[in-house]
């Protein structure tokens, strides 16, 4: 039913095209067969080769290279970062990257210029390119984002002149990823990282409280209390290795006969990540409805895609009312399967993500309550909540009063369990956490849930919190 390209990094010396812009003058890049006579210094994934009088230097996670310093004002710096977990495609990668390096930390507001996509071996290639003003000096930056659906890396450039061509043209020419051994993405093999059949048998999971579960030969069923809620495990499918594309194709055919409601189109949800196992996931959910002559049917539906290697595993939803176990924003049923769920036969090839992902402030709240939350990469947190409330003292004015809380501590992650501990009060607070990216009326959104026990009534509930410095 889908193709796939699986997710399992490959690793190429690089050939594709790669174009620089610089102010006027546009300098093609053929990337060529690896020197492999240059000695070579590691980094990360890749071996390299700095052009010649060029300094290089390990800042932030990150390898810097740079030109000679001559007293004619021109420079060119090379930035390779370190490999992340991808999000699933190239396009979604290079937005990814293109926001946190250019827009929020190089203050770049144009849009970039793009190229278009190439691939080599299981990975694919997306560069941009766009003016910057750099300590003053107009400049040209071109970020090239790799990506094999399952690992990504950003190399970023920055020159203002033409005359690093050659040496830009040099470091390409000798960078070199390694080569763990896989095949092609066509390969019928299953890849590193899971052995597993692709079978119903191979999920691991437990039921919220009080649902029920019913098993047959294509399905495992599950029933909500509420008697609405209903979600099937379905056996696996083949994969293309874009969740976008496979989502695309598989919704209408699980909900066939069925649309998506025109007078409810903003409850129209999605949701990805990288999951503490390491597998990337997608989770599209919509108000649908269909017509069975001049009657109406009206619920909401979702898909669940985790991606495993060549194969994608299924779970799909519905519920009729918002009020239902399923709706995620007044209900936590979905994410206590969503966080227990697991993959027999699946070991993640990448590094545990969430510790840095949660790093950064986030926030939460409306007009009469706030939380906020900074996590450092020193292993430290602040934390602060405030609410108000209104009385009204008489038939022309209104009394409000606000109320604050602020606390700070140490912090630990351990697979999906962030554990605070406050510095005053000697407490630990543990939670569930997640991270993950959400959109429903425009962009993407980065999301860290925090799934906690109620220390008032002992039932669970999960904070959601924005991004604060996400300006998406």
């Amino acid at each position: 039913m889908v193709l796939f390209i699986h997710q399992q990094p490959f690793y190429f010396p690089m050939k594709n095209q790669i174009r620089l812009s610089v102010f006027l003058c546009i300098a093609l890049l053929t990337l060529s067969a690896v020197n492999t006579t240059a000695q070579k210094s590691s980094f990360d994934l890749i071996s390299y080769s700095p052009p010649p009088g060029w300094t290089n230097m390990i800042q932030n996670d990150a390898l810097v290279l740079k030109s000679p310093e001559k007293n004619d004002g021109f420079f060119c710096l090379i930035t390779v970062y370190k490999t992340t977990a991808s999000l699933g495609n190239i396009n979604s990668d290079f937005s990814k990257a293109w926001n946190e390096i250019a827009v929020d930390r190089l203050k770049i507001e144009e849009k970039p210029s793009m190229e278009n996509p190439e691939s080599d071996n299981g990975w694919i290639s997306l560069s941009g390119t766009a003016p910057v003003v750099l300590s003053g000096t107009s400049s040209v930056s071109m970020l090239t984002v790799l990506s094999d659906n399952s690992r990504t890396m950003s190399i970023l450039v920055i020159t203002n002149d033409q005359k690093y061509k050659d040496d830009i043209e040099a470091f390409y020419n000798n960078l070199e990823l390694a080569d763990p051994g896989i095949k092609s993405t066509t390969s019928s093999e299953q890849p590193l990282g899971y052995s597993g059949a692709g079978a119903m048998s191979d999920y691991i999971f437990t039921l919220p409280p009080e649902w029920k579960k019913e098993e047959n030969a294509n399905e495992i069923v599950l029933r909500g209390p509420d008697n609405t809620s209903v979600i099937s495990i379905l056996p696996f499918i083949q994969s293309s290795g874009d969740l976008d594309k496979d989502m695309n194709t598989v919704f209408w055919q699980v909900f066939s006969g069925w649309s998506q409601d025109e007078w409810n189109n903003t409850e129209h949800i999605s949701t990805k990540g990288i999951s503490p196992d390491g597998w990337s996931y997608f989770k599209d959910e919509m108000a649908i409805a269909k017509t069975d002559g001049d009657k109406k049917y009206t619920a909401y539906g979702f898909v669940f895609l985790a991606q495993l290697g060549n194969k994608d595993a299924m779970i799909v939803g519905s519920y009729q009312n918002k009020s239902d176990l399923l709706n995620e924003t007044d209900h936590v049923d979905w994410q206590l399967l969503f966080h227990s769920l697991g993959f027999k036969g699946f070991k993640s090839t990448i590094s545990p993500q969430l510790p840095k992902d949660i790093l950064g402030s986030w926030v939460t709240g409306s007009y009469s309550g706030i939380v906020t939350y900074t996590f450092a990469p020193n292993g430290h947190f602040s934390s602060g909540s405030a609410f108000s409330t209104s009385t009204q003292v008489s038939d022309y004015s209104v009394m409000e009063k606000t109320t604050s809380f602020v606390g700070d501590g140490t912090y630990a992650v351990k697979g999906n369990i962030l554990s605070e501990n406050f510095s005053k009060t000697g407490k630990t607070v543990n939670s569930t956490a997640r991270v993950f990216y959400q959109k429903q009326y425009g962009d993407w959104q980065k999301r860290l849930g925090l799934l906690s026990t109620s220390v008032v009534d002992g039932t669970l509930y999960e904070v959601t919190l924005a991004f604060q410095d996400d300006k998406k």
